[in-house]
């Protein structure tokens, strides 16, 4: 580790950063995060519904091109409908507990690093 008054450049914190990065990458979180994401990419009725959504949400930007607005709406309650199907999948629901789990280690990372920046720099954090 470098001593507290040795100076460092952009690449040397970047070089951290990556080793950080591989480091995370090995965390449970990342690893359970991952597998859920694999599982959720090889399901069949997942991949159907998510293809589903994406095709019905090009119609509705059509007809809203094509001032269309009560087909628009028509199509935007059916994907709000597929959506809500989307979300009664155990894995669906698995993988975004997982997401979110994941997502508060990297804020809590990315807290730790804005505090310790901000006891030498007058650094804005989100909790400001």
């Amino acid at each position: 580790m470098a001593k507290a008054d040795a100076v460092v450049t952009a690449e040397d914190v970047l070089a951290k950063a990556r080793e950080l990065a591989a480091y995370l990458a090995q965390c449970e979180e990342v690893v359970r995060f991952r597998q859920a994401e694999e599982r959720v990419k090889q399901n069949e009725k997942i991949r159907r519904i998510t293809a589903e959504i994406r095709r019905k949400q090009k119609q509705a930007t059509a007809f809203d091109h094509f001032q269309k607005p009560g087909l628009a709406r028509q199509v935007d309650a059916e994907v709000a409908a597929l959506l809500r199907q989307l979300d009664e999948i155990p894995l669906v629901q698995e993988y975004k507990a997982l997401q979110a789990d994941l997502n508060e280690v990297l804020q809590l990372i990315t807290n730790v690093i804005a505090q310790t920046v901000s006891g030498t720099l007058d650094v804005k954090t989100g909790a400001d």
